[in-house]
């Protein structure tokens, strides 16, 4: 099976990946490492872009999170989770997971650089 083939008998989550600063350079750094980690079940990750309002042009419109479809095998989902919490401390920055079901994850830096913590 192709790697972006879906055989609709098996069992798939759609998330929403969101950066904190939502800066397009951003997640494309975080679509990266993502691919980079080749987690078994990721079918796909690719930039979400804001959704054009009748009588706007798409040009300059900006994006805004990563869509993703993983799997469910033993492990693919804790793979992913551990991906992205490696991704936000070494770029020190938050991640929000969201499911079609509405399920949101927060994924936060563990460690601050504030003197009084």
């Amino acid at each position: 099976m192709s790697n972006n083939v879906v055989n609709h008998n098996e069992e798939f989550l759609e998330i929403q990946i969101a950066l904190s600063d939502e800066s397009p350079a951003g997640l494309t750094e975080l679509k990266k490492h993502i691919t980079k980690q080749e987690i078994k079940g990721v079918i796909y990750v690719e930039v979400l872009r804001d959704t054009v309002k009748t009588g706007q042009m798409g040009i300059g419109v900006n994006m805004n999170a990563l869509g993703a479809t993983i799997k469910v095998l033993e492990g693919s989902v804790v793979q992913l989770v551990n991906c992205l919490q490696k991704y936000v401390d070494n770029y020190i920055t938050s991640i929000t997971v969201t499911t079609k079901e509405g399920i949101v994850i927060e994924i936060s830096h563990g460690r601050s650089l504030n003197q009084n913590s």
